[in-house]
């Protein structure tokens, strides 16, 4: 529709002025395939470009990206780092996410005491609630296993 290509148009121009939260937004309508076509490769190119600004939202969707696979080579250790730029940046799921790697020991090394300190983090703000709520779940779920003392 009209109103939908001149957004997607409006988006792209402002990305392309490297505004970092259009480069966002343009890389996960790439990656949805919505009001653009689906296209993996512009959405890993906006999402990078946005990340490289320090974008907390980009830096874990482009971490997303890399621990599926999706778009780039699958690669956990970049995952997790961007995933722990994001989360010491604030964002709230990305602070889930670096726990869930530091826990398992995926793309870093394995520090249960580390993810639980991001859990906390996560489960203590409110601007993510499906970030709160996985954050929470994971601390009842340590507590269970006496992991938190």
């Amino acid at each position: 529709n009209a109103d939908g290509a001149a957004a997607a148009q409006a988006i792209t121009r402002a990305a392309e002025g490297n505004c970092a939260i259009a480069q966002y937004y343009l890389g996960t309508l790439y990656q949805s395939g919505e009001l653009v076509g689906f296209d993996d490769v512009k959405a890993i190119r906006w999402l990078t470009a946005a990340s490289d600004q320090n974008y907390p939202p980009a830096m874990n969707a482009l971490a997303n990206a890399y621990a599926l696979g999706r778009g780039v080579p699958e690669d956990d250790v970049r995952a997790a780092e961007l995933w722990r730029r994001a989360a010491d940046l604030g964002h709230p799921g990305a602070m889930v996410n670096y726990a869930d790697a530091l826990e398992r020991g995926t793309g870093t090394t394995q520090n249960t005491g580390a993810a639980i300190a991001y859990y906390r983090r996560a489960a203590a703000q409110d601007d993510d609630a499906e970030a709160r709520d996985r954050a929470r779940s994971a601390l009842q779920r340590l507590e269970a296993t006496g992991a938190i003392k």
